[in-house]
């Protein structure tokens, strides 16, 4: 187990995420949601589809359950691989009132980059948000509307997305949480991070490696249960079976 353990504690991963309380509080002050929402205003947006692949889609599928509506828009989470296969039907005749919101840890991904060309066919006066980790990647370059560039900390060198996933989405809460002190809460949250990181830790290394998990939560969180599950199927490359679920849909 020592040997384990100390592997463990080595790994890019494990480093990674216990970077993201430092992440996420420099972000907050280097940050500002306010011009984003000016813009956001001025073009009238009234519906917004969050894409991603992956774990950039949970971000969406997070946004869409938690925000319903917040400020009278209308989100939707629609899967960059959805909308890469079917790009006829959701841009062809894309609602007016319509902005899409481009998520990528790379930013340079088949489906992001299948996105942003059938936007360009179908679509080129869309506006676009795209938001990534990756400064020299295809979304940040992209001429297709604004790009939001995170810190380079964000671009995790493990194979599983942890400081990319959560400080895209505390970006993009940042923006469309109209009621939200953004910056309050993110520090508030890297705090509670800070503290509750070390109690995980000691309780993970010191504890058997399960043959299965499950990971159940309601509304948002039950997106970000499958995130979780995803997570372990990545870290242990399918060993270890993952099943999600809502907390009373699990059975």
């Amino acid at each position: 187990m020592n040997a384990l353990t100390d592997q463990i504690q080595k790994s890019n991963t494990w480093q990674e995420i216990h970077a993201q309380p430092d992440i996420w509080r420099a972000w907050s002050n280097d940050f500002s949601a306010e011009a984003y929402k000016s813009w956001i205003s001025q073009l009238g947006i009234k519906e917004v589809w969050f894409c991603g692949a992956g774990t950039s889609a949970y971000i969406g599928d997070i946004i869409a359950a938690g925000l319903p509506n917040a400020g009278g828009i209308r989100f939707r989470s629609v899967p960059s691989t959805d909308l890469v296969a079917r790009a006829g039907y959701y841009l062809k005749k894309p609602p007016n009132d319509l902005l899409i919101v481009n998520f990528g840890r790379s930013g340079n991904s088949s489906e992001t980059l299948g996105t942003l060309s059938a936007i360009e066919v179908l679509a080129p006066s869309l506006p676009t948000l795209n938001i990534t980790c990756n400064s020299d990647s295809a979304l940040a370059k992209s001429t297709l509307g604004r790009s939001i560039l995170l810190p380079d900390a964000c671009h995790d060198a493990g194979f599983a997305m942890t400081s990319s996933f959560s400080t895209m989405l505390l970006t993009a809460l940042s923006i469309f949480d109209t009621g939200a002190d953004a910056r309050y809460n993110i520090r508030r949250l890297a705090e509670h991070a800070e503290a509750a990181l070390p109690v995980l830790a000691s309780q993970i290394l010191g504890s058997e490696v399960p043959s299965r998990t499950v990971f159940v939560g309601s509304g948002p969180m039950a997106f970000a249960a499958r995130e979780s599950a995803l997570k372990v199927m990545e870290l242990t490359a399918g060993k270890i079976p993952a099943l999600w679920d809502s907390t009373l849909g699990f059975r």
